[in-house]
């Protein structure tokens, strides 16, 4: 009898970085100088992050990283619903004081945002999350313990431009260190929003991968269309 497929995975999975190819392939592709174009980051990104998933399955067959699991549809109402809720939750002082502008391509903006920003960033935070433990010592020998969700945090943060090029350069300055603590509290948000699943209860199916991607999405849209400045800060897309 031949072995039943499974294709959820594949499916969901798979066909993504054909779908954000053919959508960069659409594009005229613009970069500041010294940077190269935000899709074709985000490409890279997702390519890598499977590929780490995948060496760390070879070690471990038993324990799937990504599992379409975290995408069932039967949940998919309570998470859309609760990411919404909470990213304009979270962003109702922007929404307050912040002064509408309509971007030139609005559906290409959220394009950006859902397929390419919020998507991918989400995987980032599942494959950290659940790939990176650190063998630390103890009284009663060497403990394996999680640090990819206190890594999460900080590393969200300083992949952010206004982190990561002036920390790269050398510029250590009090902007960027702003910067850093504003990404690691949308990563925190983040975080508890996919994890929050595992405490169990009636509230469980509303957290998930897609409550964190669609908050992830609500936010960013929110700060690119009430575009805001508090005292020299600029409120960027996570």
């Amino acid at each position: 009898m031949t072995e039943r497929r499974k294709t959820r995975e594949t499916t969901l999975l798979g066909l993504a970085p054909l779908l954000m190819f053919m959508v960069a392939a659409s594009r005229k592709l613009v970069a500041p100088p010294g940077e190269i174009p935000l899709e074709i980051f985000y490409i890279l990104m997702y390519l890598l992050l499977i590929a780490k998933a995948f060496t760390w399955w070879m070690d471990n067959p038993h324990y799937r990283v990504l599992s379409s699991e975290d995408y069932e549809f039967r949940n998919l109402q309570y998470q859309l619903a609760a990411g919404i809720a909470v990213g304009l939750a979270v962003t109702a002082l922007i929404l307050l004081f912040g002064r509408f502008q309509l971007p030139a391509d609005p559906v290409g903006e959220l394009t950006t945002q859902g397929l390419y920003v919020g998507f991918v960033e989400t995987v980032f935070m599942i494959v950290v999350v659940q790939t990176t433990f650190l063998h630390i010592p103890t009284r009663r020998g060497w403990r394996l313990v999680n640090a990819g969700k206190w890594l999460w945090p900080p590393l969200f943060a300083f992949m952010h431009p206004p982190v990561r090029l002036e920390w790269i350069a050398g510029h250590f300055t009090l902007a960027s260190f702003a910067a850093f603590g504003y990404g690691m509290f949308f990563a925190l948000l983040f975080y508890l929003l996919w994890a929050g699943r595992e405490g169990g209860g009636r509230l469980a199916p509303a957290f998930g991968a897609v409550t964190s991607w669609t908050a992830h999405v609500v936010i960013n849209m929110v700060i690119v269309l009430f575009p805001l400045v508090i005292a020299g800060f600029e409120f960027y897309p996570m």
